[in-house]
């Protein structure tokens, strides 16, 4: 731990940790307080309820306006991935398909989150079959199966 003594002729170092050690942990915490911190998902439900509400409940005309008005979600990587998981919980393909001509899946792609693991999560059966259409056929073959349990009734959603 480093421990600094005021003097007044200035700092000293005063246990008997290396000094260049004691430098690097004033920098890094001086670094926290003062690098701003990017958006958090989880202050988003309480910060922006409305907007979280929109997403839950596919609301498409609410959440163009949310993404014209002020697209700061598609500048935070981490927070698009949580709106994209309440968009998909909300099973509403037209809501899907928009986020997804505004570039939203392949954001989640490339952050390895995988919107029909999403999609299968939330049994959310026609998003589902949306993101299978983009699919091969070999792919195709097995998703089918899977929204056969689905809709078997024996998958309980959340």
């Amino acid at each position: 731990m480093c421990v600094l003594k005021n003097l007044s002729h200035g700092w000293q170092h005063v246990n008997g940790d290396n000094a260049a050690f004691c430098i690097s942990e004033i920098v890094a915490l001086l670094l926290l307080l003062l690098l701003p911190v990017q958006g958090l998902s989880a202050g988003w439900d309480t910060s922006r309820p409305k907007d979280v509400k929109a997403f839950e409940t596919g609301d498409l005309p609410a959440v163009k306006r949310i993404l014209i008005k002020d697209n700061y979600i598609e500048r935070d990587p981490p927070l698009l991935i949580f709106a994209l998981h309440k968009a998909i919980s909300s099973g509403k393909v037209e809501m899907i398909t928009y986020l997804k001509s505004r570039g939203w899946l392949e954001q989640c792609r490339k952050e390895k989150c995988y919107p029909i693991h999403l999609a299968a999560t939330y049994g959310a059966v026609d998003v589902i079959k949306l993101l299978i259409a983009e699919e091969d056929a070999r792919i195709r073959a097995n998703v089918a199966k899977v929204i056969e349990y689905l809709e078997s009734g024996r998958c309980k959603k959340k």
